[in-house]
């Protein structure tokens, strides 16, 4: 993350020097990560919040709508750096020049591209650079009453275009060629764990993707991007067994994946599988609104 931003702490760590950023890469790869996870921009501490809030303390002074960013040189050190320890690189963007910062980084995963055009579409083909996409979190912040998120208004109407120029990415990445997969933003505000597949609502509703294509997103195409299509991503013989069973089918409703019922996991049967919910959670998301998934 970069140094004075809002999520400082929350679930990254600050760099503000090229030898920072190698060590946090280092850290990430002693503790058994296999990707490493850079956001080059943040909303800037005490810009965006204006009141209380579950995810962030204290109260905005200003109400300004300001990013922090990471320098190219930067993010050029921790995707260096990650590919030297044998580590891909996952950049998570923010703003209309990220993107072409972190191409000519050397990213091999670009998260959340709030606008594709031609010459973006051209350099992302040359690189064989993927993309992915994750809406929950940010529609959480833009959707749940803002006595609940804090968030000011000026920051809120920037997620609102962040949202409406990822939709129209993904259509654009998809005509193109450009392997797309879905991402889940879990650990980050309003985005728990066991909430998913209200990513693959999302993707279907906010993109007018087919519920096929959304579905091979989030579980071939995912496993192509990730590396692993060898060893899972698809049901076939050579194959780890990783199944769900839901009551529906989702290729006629994607919220059938809300009830799974069963869980294979690399051939291990879970017969009736629990998860532990946040109640703090899910009670915010009720009491504002479910995303489009119900």
């Amino acid at each position: 993350l970069p140094p004075g931003g809002a999520s400082t702490g929350l679930y990254g760590i600050s760099c503000g020097t090229e030898e920072e950023c190698r060590a946090a890469v280092a850290e990430n790869a002693r503790a058994g990560a296999d990707w490493i996870r850079i956001h080059t921009a943040d909303f800037a501490a005490g810009s965006c919040y204006t009141g209380p809030s579950p995810v962030h303390t204290g109260v905005s002074e200003t109400g300004k709508d300001e990013f922090v960013r990471m320098p190219p040189v930067l993010l050029k050190a921790a995707c260096t750096m990650s590919h030297k320890l044998g580590l891909k690189a996952a950049v998570r963007v923010m703003t209309r020049d990220d993107p072409e910062n972190a191409l000519q980084a050397g990213a091999d995963l670009i998260e959340n591209v709030p606008e594709l055009d031609d010459g973006l579409i051209g350099c992302f083909k040359e690189n064989g650079t993927a993309l992915s996409f994750s809406f929950s979190a940010l529609l959480a912040f833009f959707k749940l009453p803002q006595n609940i998120t804090g968030l000011a208004d000026s920051c809120r109407e920037k997620i609102k275009n962040q949202i409406e120029g990822m939709s129209r990415a993904v259509g654009s990445a998809m005509e193109n060629g450009i392997p797309v997969g879905i991402s889940g933003d879990s650990g980050r505000p309003y985005a728990a764990h066991y909430g998913f597949f209200r990513e693959l609502c999302n993707f279907s509703q906010l993109c007018g993707a087919r519920n096929e294509d959304v579905l091979y997103a989030a579980t071939a195409g995912n496993a192509k991007i990730l590396g692993i299509d060898a060893e899972t991503g698809k049901v076939e013989c050579g194959k780890c067994a990783d199944l769900i069973v839901t009551n529906g089918n989702p290729v006629d409703d994607l919220k059938a994946l809300r009830q799974v019922t069963m869980v294979m996991a690399a051939g291990n049967l879970i017969r009736t599988p629990h998860v532990r919910h946040l109640d703090d959670l899910d009670d915010a998301r009720i009491s504002g609104f479910d995303h489009f998934a119900g």
